[in-house]
Formats: structure tokens, sequence, C-alpha cells
């Protein structure tokens, strides 16, 4: 067990982090379990921020998780799948394989959340097979089905990915990778108006 698998550590008030872990041990039932998805061959935070943060993270994930959790909430699941199927195509083979497994095992417990409209009908197209099921989609709905905003979002969607990282590092500095992360979102995504 690393230090970042011992999440007691990112409880601590100190980190900050507290919210972010409680939301996304809300979306991701069974979050201690879970290893990453994106963040593979990384072994040092340097190379998390310059490797996946960078590159993969905010011009690739981040992005498409906003959209699918604006989709989510207005309900349109036409362009939900739309997005779903051409996601694939943004990421690695073997990155799109652990996203649609990972969002498979995610959709199939859509019946835990009663009154949600919009999970059952992805989960039913996901165990059709007419949309893949990545992971992000299924996170991004599960999100909005618990009304969350955007940054708690991007933020418990990075926490998920560091849950089981193979990383030697005090809680403290994952905890300020994971805001790092948030951080380089720009404010325009989180759909922020003046009053």
């Amino acid at each position: 067990m690393t230090t970042v698998t011992l999440v007691h550590g990112l409880d601590d008030p100190v980190c900050g982090l507290a919210p972010l872990l409680d939301a996304a041990r809300l979306v991701q039932p069974g979050l201690e379990f879970v290893r990453p998805l994106t963040l593979v061959g990384v072994t040092s935070l340097a190379q998390a921020e310059e490797l996946w943060r960078d590159q993969i993270f905010v011009n690739i994930l981040a992005p498409f998780l906003l959209d699918q959790l604006t989709l989510a909430r207005l309900g349109r699941l036409r362009e939900l799948v739309e997005q779903d199927l051409a996601f694939s195509k943004h990421l690695p083979s073997e990155l799109a394989a652990a996203s649609v497994g990972a969002g498979r095992r995610l959709a199939s417990q859509a019946g835990a959340m009663r009154g949600d409209r919009l999970l059952p009908k992805l989960a039913d197209r996901v165990a059709a097979a007419t949309m893949p099921g990545h992971y992000l989609t299924i996170f991004a709905a599960r999100s909005a089905a618990f009304a969350m905003d955007d940054r708690t979002t991007v933020g418990a969607s990075v926490v998920r990915e560091v849950c089981g990282w193979s990383i030697n590092a005090p809680a403290p500095a994952v905890a300020g990778f994971v805001r790092s992360c948030i951080s380089v979102i720009p404010a325009s995504r989180y759909n922020l108006r003046a009053a």
C-alpha cells in the first residue's frame, strides 16, 4: 500500500480535500478499490503534472467531463451518447478500453439511483452496446444526479483517478497536485458569470 492509497491522509482537513473525497465516494461507490484509468505509467508528481495534467487532463479529459456534465444536467441523452461515441478517438486505445470498462461497471449501478431518469437510460444503452459508456460520461451523469457543481465534479474525478496510484508521496503533496489540476481549468469552463 502506498501513501496515496492510505486515503485517510486526504481526509485530513489540512489537505483540504475532504469535500472532494466525499464527492468522489458518492459518485464512485467502492472508491477505495479503484485503480487509475488514465494516470498510468507515471511515477512522480512532476511527471503527473507534465505528462498527465498538462496534456491529457487539461486538453482531453476535463473538457469532455464538463461538456458531458452540462448535457447530463439538461437531460440531453442523444447528445451524451453522440459525444460518448466520439470520445474514443481522443484517447490512446488502451486508455479508451480502460475508460469503457470502468464506465460499464459504473453504469451497471444505475438502478441504485432512484428518481433519476437519465442514468437508467444510459445504463440500458451501455448494456445494449449502442454506446461505449466511457467512464467520464457515466461519472458526469451521476454527478448531475447528485447536483454537483462543476469544480466539485472535476475535483472528484481527479481524486478518483489518484486513488490507487502507485506513487510514494506525502498526502499534502498529492492534495496540492489535485488542487493544481482543478486550478488549470480556465474559469470560463466552469460557466462563471458576473452577478
